[in-house]
């Protein structure tokens, strides 16, 4: 898969990896999770998911909503990705994450609506500054698809973990 570079601002650049890259023991384990539980189907549901089969990554994980109007939110947001973020962004679409973070919920919305349009998961890695106290670290994310249905994806988990 050809790299893809994804920049909304100087302090967030990330680049797009193959899945067989992620070199994160935390966001491999949670690929391996989300293949084994959904077997030969598309996608495994909400249900499935969480919180007992990602018990292991558990805090690395966000679950985001696909909401009617197109727009995403997030959901739940584990202990390390709250502070990777160093803001509180669950119960808050992408909108209003742009309100607090200018620009972050645009690529975070571009992100999803990629996984969401393409119907499969990705993966990216990158260099991360938080804009609340410009501490970088270097960083390794997964997009899982979900559905309750089997087919209409309805939920995004991400697993985020330093590298």
């Amino acid at each position: 898969m050809p790299a893809l570079a994804e920049q909304s601002a100087a302090w967030r650049p990330r680049t797009e990896i193959a899945l067989d890259a992620l070199e994160s023991p935390i966001t491999r384990r949670s690929l391996q999770i989300w293949q084994a539980v959904r077997a030969k189907r598309a996608y495994p549901s909400r249900a499935e998911m969480l919180p007992r089969a990602l018990a292991p990554v558990l805090r690395n994980v966000a679950l985001i909503t696909v909401c009617d109007d197109g727009e995403f939110a997030f959901r739940v947001m584990g202990d390390a990705i709250l502070q990777q973020q160093g803001a509180a962004l669950h119960n808050k679409t992408m909108a209003e994450i742009d309100a607090m973070l200018p620009n972050y919920g645009t690529l975070l919305r571009r992100l999803y609506r990629n996984v969401l349009d393409e119907r499969v998961p990705r993966a990216f890695r990158g260099w991360y500054e938080r804009p609340v106290d410009r501490h970088p670290f270097h960083h390794e994310a997964v997009i899982l698809p979900l559905s309750s249905d089997g087919s209409t994806i309805d939920h995004l988990v991400v697993i985020a973990a330093d590298v």
